[in-house]
């Protein structure tokens, strides 16, 4: 009997512990089940109550610099909204902010202007000799009918060769004023160089190449000041071949200034010179060479045209067509 009890008992107890799996089991596919929840899309806040919204369109500022010229002006409640698109900033906040904002952005925001830089690589070189001397004319002895003559003599004389070269390059690019812009012409090439690499016991010839940008290229960054001059950074480069293999002839030259508009200025400039004296018995000479490099910028202020009125918005297109 006391077996039958414990038997019943066992039973019990792993029915109930199959059951208490199942019912955990049954929980956890139920949690897995479960769909997921959707995700969570924040959605800006509309206009509240007693604010104003305003659009402002843009001149010269971009919309992130127009964001945080604006800012100085917002309360914590008011918000701004790029448009780049369209060109264009939104405003909310309180009425009187809003026109704060307003009034600040047109102060900072003038109408656009279009600056125009020009550089110029002036070169001139100059080379020869000048000498002046006694020279032997060739003197000759000849025994003539008994007597002796003599005949030549020396020579004086003189020389002065030169030879002159000059060159001229010429840079300009037109950007917005505020806004920095380059442009670069000219070419890559690759100039071949060997190279020997050694290993078990012999060696061989490697091909590699230098790549080199040969040409010019200019860099500026100009902003048209209120009482007529231009601020300007400027970076202008020419490259050329050298004289010796692999060798690069680099003038470059960078600086910020303040110009006068339209006025030619000089920025930089070089000059080089070398001369050797040499002297003889009856004379002396010399061998001169030199050459110089001067720099010249000029930033011009071009504002965009307007179209004359009633030629807007295709108008001029309109009556055209009317008059065909």
């Amino acid at each position: 009997m006391k077996k039958i009890q414990v038997f019943g008992l066992a039973v019990l107890a792993a029915v109930w512990t199959g059951a208490a799996w199942a019912a955990v089991a049954g929980e956890s596919v139920a949690k897995e089940a479960k769909p997921a929840a959707a995700p969570v899309v924040v959605v800006p806040a509309k206009q509240a109550a007693g604010q104003k919204a305003a659009a402002y369109s843009l001149k010269s500022l971009s919309p992130e610099e127009a964001g945080m010229v604006a800012q100085m002006a917002l309360s914590p409640q008011g918000r701004v909204v790029s448009m780049p698109a369209q060109g264009k900033i939104l405003i909310m906040d309180a009425p009187e902010n809003v026109e704060a904002v307003l009034a600040l952005l047109k102060e900072s925001d003038p109408e656009p202007v279009n600056v125009r830089v020009e550089v110029t690589f002036r070169e001139a070189g100059q080379s020869g000799v000048r000498d002046i001397g006694v020279r032997n004319g060739g003197v000759v002895v000849r025994r003539v009918d008994g007597h002796t003559k003599v005949s030549g003599g020396a020579v004086i004389g003189a020389r002065d060769n030169r030879v002159d070269s000059s060159g001229l390059t010429s840079q300009s690019i037109l950007t917005m004023s505020g806004k920095a812009a380059n442009i670069w012409v000219g070419q890559t090439v690759a100039e071949p160089r060997w190279t020997f690499e050694y290993g078990c016991g012999r060696g061989w010839w490697k091909p590699d190449y230098v790549w080199q940008e040969l040409g010019a290229s200019l860099w500026v960054r100009p902003m048209a000041q209120a009482d007529g001059t231009i601020d300007l950074e400027v970076f202008p480069r020419i490259t050329s071949r050298g004289p010796a293999p692999l060798s690069v002839d680099v003038k470059e030259l960078s600086t910020h200034v303040r110009v006068a508009d339209g006025v030619p200025t000089p920025i930089g400039g070089l000059t080089q010179s070398q001369r050797e004296v040499f002297t003889r018995l009856l004379g002396k000479g010399e061998l001169f060479n030199g050459s110089s490099l001067g720099i010249t910028l000029k930033a011009t202020v071009v504002k965009p045209r307007r179209p004359p009125p009633g030629l807007e918005d295709g108008k001029a297109e309109g009556k055209t067509k009317r008059g065909e």
